[in-house]
């Protein structure tokens, strides 16, 4: 996110820094985030002195968005590092929309004919329509479940997305007061686990939904992804997010492929794009890739 150029000796140090979001999936990543906020801490002071940085934080747990998870509280340094009400967005649904979800599936189902959620009808599984329940504590492993709660929150998430963007600019004046040049462009760091419900389940709708919004050339987006089940218990279930988020991700990373799909049906959202969600990808494991047994998957 920094550069740093160093010229002639006599000369300032220059340091050159692009505009920057960093949304995170899940409750690991909530961490992954409050890492990154206390990094900025120590080395300049204060979150206020890198403005350009904007932070999202979506789950589908709505109460681990409420703490930073820090033994030291909501604060690192005496400065106050939760995520405002702005930076984070609980992808939930209350089992009064799960049950209007379910009814209008059903219907769907029993009548034969397009209803108010037949752009979700289209991937969800029938067998779990009935299963489903209030979706606040998490997303219990389940990928079709993190993907809903993506959907139903659709605006909401790409309001809140727009407005992590919005925090990051106007800055430039001020910056270079403080020895900073920002770049033109925007860097999108989208950080989750696939091995769990929730970022394994929505990671490449937000990936795309972020490639939507900002199709410019100067804009970089960027995954790293948590793939080590061992990290969370290793369940079956886990394996299976893995390995079924990974066929997906090298699938739509695959030229002459198209990622096609309708968020938001009443608004005519749909996206068609053969672009790969992430111009760079990284997996994050506790083995090397010489370790990695891929039969374990």
């Amino acid at each position: 996110m920094v550069t740093e150029f160093q010229g002639k000796p006599k000369e300032r140090q220059s340091r050159v820094i692009k505009k920057t979001i960093c949304i995170g999936l899940g409750g690991t990543e909530r961490d992954v985030l409050m890492r990154i906020r206390r990094l900025i801490i120590d080395k300049y002071g204060s979150l206020d002195e890198l403005p350009v940085i904007g932070f999202l934080a979506i789950d589908t747990d709505k109460d681990s968005l409420q703490s930073t998870g820090l033994r030291t509280g909501n604060t690192y340094q005496g400065e106050e590092i939760v995520f405002t009400d702005s930076e984070r967005v609980a992808a939930t649904m209350t089992s009064v929309d799960v049950n209007t979800f379910r009814r209008e599936i059903e219907d769907q189902y029993k009548y034969n004919r397009p209803g108010p959620c037949h752009h979700i009808a289209r991937w969800f599984p029938p067998q779990l329509v009935k299963d489903v329940k209030a979706i606040e504590q998490g997303a219990q492993g389940i990928r079709p479940v993190g993907r809903l709660t993506f959907f139903h929150n659709f605006r909401k998430i790409q309001k809140a997305i727009e407005s992590a963007e919005n925090r990051t600019r106007g800055h430039e004046s001020v910056l270079l007061k403080k020895g900073f040049s920002v770049e033109p462009g925007l860097n999108v760091f989208v950080i989750g686990s696939l091995c769990g419900g929730t970022g394994s389940g929505m990671f490449l709708d937000v990936a795309y939904t972020v490639r939507r919004i900002y199709s410019e050339k100067e804009t970089q987006f960027f995954g790293y992804f948590v793939v080590c089940p061992q990290l969370y218990g290793d369940t079956p279930n886990m394996s299976a997010n893995v390995y079924a988020a990974l066929k997906e991700l090298n699938y739509y990373s695959t030229p002459r492929t198209t990622y096609d799909t309708c968020f938001d049906p009443q608004n005519l959202i749909e996206i068609q794009e053969s672009r790969p969600p992430f111009d760079y990808t990284y997996l994050v494991s506790n083995q090397t890739a010489k370790d990695f047994d891929c039969s374990h998957f």
